[in-house]
């Protein structure tokens, strides 16, 4: 098998991939600017603010759709680091790192922190938003995925915190409706981006 995604861009900065996950036929990756944050500033000023992201789903001929991370900033914004696709459940599930009802802050975006697991039809026509575990501002969500031989109902999460200075790793499991089986435990003062199973 050849590689069959690959990502044309007019951007300046280096991009940083995000989000790469395999549905039938199709990969789905997104991307956004080193060191931009999820948004940037065009020359004109502040009021010129676009999304710094974009997302393409490719088919292995090459074809793909682009733009869907192009959206006005009008609801706040979230920040993905970790998608998964589960055949099983014909559904896509988001951990996001962070979320926020308000214009992005750099400073202010290291407590905005989630504790929101979101699943979504394949064509998002169905969505649904659940709270797992408590909430703690300066812990988002790095990666996760579904413990194999559940059904898809267990998911093994970690979480990261980077505030003012201090890094640091957890690891978090629970069930699709909410239910806390292990509660975040620190498993290190470095910044952990992906867990497997092999």
């Amino acid at each position: 098998m050849g590689t069959w995604v690959s990502i044309r861009s007019q951007a300046t900065k280096g991009l940083e991939r995000h989000l790469l996950s395999a549905v039938p036929a199709c990969a789905v990756t997104s991307h956004r600017k080193v060191g931009e944050g999820p948004r940037f500033l065009l020359p004109t000023g502040p009021e010129s603010l676009l999304p710094a992201t974009a997302a393409r789903a490719s088919t292995p001929d090459g074809r793909g759709r682009t733009g869907w991370g192009i959206l006005p900033n009008v609801l706040g914004y979230l920040i993905h680091e970790s998608a998964c696709w589960s055949d099983t459940l014909q559904r896509w599930f988001f951990l996001p790192r962070r979320a926020s009802h308000e214009r992005y802050s750099e400073k202010e975006d290291e407590h905005k922190g989630t504790n929101l697991l979101l699943s979504a039809a394949q064509d998002f026509g169905d969505i649904s938003v659940r709270c797992v575990g408590e909430l703690v501002p300066t812990h988002g969500f790095s990666s996760f995925k579904f413990i194999p031989n559940t059904d898809d109902q267990i998911i093994v999460a970690l979480k990261s915190e980077e505030d003012t200075g201090i890094i640091a790793s957890y690891i978090m499991a629970f069930t699709l409706d909410g239910r806390v089986l292990l509660p975040e435990t620190k498993i290190g003062s470095v910044k952990y981006e992906g867990i497997e199973f092999i």
